[in-house]
């Protein structure tokens, strides 16, 4: 099985991308009420439209890829494309400053050059837990995330769910779906913030029907592939 890349220049025209719940219901027979069975397990599923192209090309293009996808044999990764970056202020970009002495505004130098400094790594401060929804980042004071922005971290994609500002020393307390499928060691754990993506496995084919001037859209429906 090969993970695929999605080309960053084929914007879906309707995209949509959401939680599926792994639950059970029951009802009962005799009061009426109902019971939820969260079962864990959930994952993200996504829908996809593909504008008509006026060229051989792009047609082209198209058909070589969803046939080597080959009705999920091979998966391809794809990110929130409404959110392709956090809406807040979070960067995983190292933030690079110049010291300076406490005599003088002028920067410390080294040989006669600016001594930069390069601090404000995005980390994770604690260690998190396999089916938690919260954890803590360190960052820069007053950095801030908005409920809906992307995430990638320890490579699963989560969505933040809450509004949430870094404190005076950097922490940013941060609840997200779905839940930690894995633990998270503290600040080994990789985290992403441009185009933070899943893996997924298209469902069923994809066709690409050629019309005059070029090929027509396409719709097709995706689940996310776990691998734990």
């Amino acid at each position: 099985m090969t993970t695929l890349t999605w080309p960053a220049t084929w914007q879906p025209t309707a995209f949509e991308l959401r939680v599926m719940p792994n639950t059970r219901t029951f009802s009962s027979p005799y009061s009426g009420g109902t019971q939820v069975l969260d079962l864990g397990g959930e994952r993200w599923a996504a829908t996809f439209t593909l504008a008509p192209v006026n060229n051989r090309a792009d047609g082209a293009a198209r058909e070589a890829l969803f046939d080597r996808l080959a009705g999920g044999i091979n998966d391809v990764a794809l990110w929130h494309f409404r959110h392709p970056a956090p809406r807040g202020t979070l960067t995983d970009a190292p933030v690079a400053w110049a010291i300076t002495d406490s005599g003088s505004p002028w920067p410390v130098t080294n040989s006669g050059s600016p001594w930069p400094i390069t601090d404000g790594t995005l980390a994770l401060r604690s260690a998190v837990a396999a089916g938690a929804q919260t954890a803590t980042l360190q960052t820069r004071p007053g950095k801030t995330v908005l409920a809906g922005d992307m995430l990638g971290i320890g490579g699963e994609l989560k969505r933040m769910v809450v509004d949430g500002t870094a404190d005076g020393a950097g922490q940013l307390a941060i609840t997200f779906t779905p839940r930690a499928r894995v633990a998270w060691p503290a600040y080994t754990t990789a985290i992403v913030t441009t185009r933070p993506t899943a893996v997924f496995q298209i469902l069923g084919t994809v066709p690409t029907q050629w019309v005059p001037g070029g090929a027509g859209g396409a719709s097709f429906e995706a689940i996310e592939t776990i691998n734990l």
